[in-house]
C-alpha cells in the first residue's frame, strides 16, 4: 500500500530543518525533470529560487549544472501549458 509508505516520508520530511528540505526537494524535481525528460514551469520557478537562496551542498550544484545541460541540449524539454481551445 502506497499511502503509508508516502505518510512515513512526509512524516521523515517534515522533521528535517529547512535546509535539509530545500536539497531534498530540489533533488527531487530535477531527478523528476531528468526522468520525464521534461520541466513544467512551476517545477523551474521553484529550482530557480532555491539556487536564488544558495547554500547548496557541492552535490546539489552539480544536479543543477546537469539539469541546466540537459535543457541546453534538448534532452529535457520545457512544458509549455495550452488552453483546451488551442487544440483546434
Amino acid at each position: 500500500m502506497i499511502v503509508p509508505l508516502q505518510n512515513s516520508v512526509v512524516n521523515m520530511i517534515a522533521t528535517l530543518n529547512s535546509s535539509d528540505r530545500t536539497e531534498i526537494l530540489l533533488e527531487s524535481y530535477i531527478r523528476t525533470a531528468v526522468e520525464l525528460g521534461e520541466i513544467t514551469p512551476a517545477m523551474e520557478a521553484q529550482i530557480k529560487k532555491f539556487a536564488e537562496r544558495g547554500n547548496l551542498s557541492d552535490r546539489n550544484q552539480r544536479l543543477l549544472q546537469i539539469l541546466h545541460d540537459a535543457l541546453q541540449d534538448g534532452c529535457i524539454q520545457r512544458v509549455t501549458h495550452r488552453s483546451p481551445l488551442d487544440r483546434v
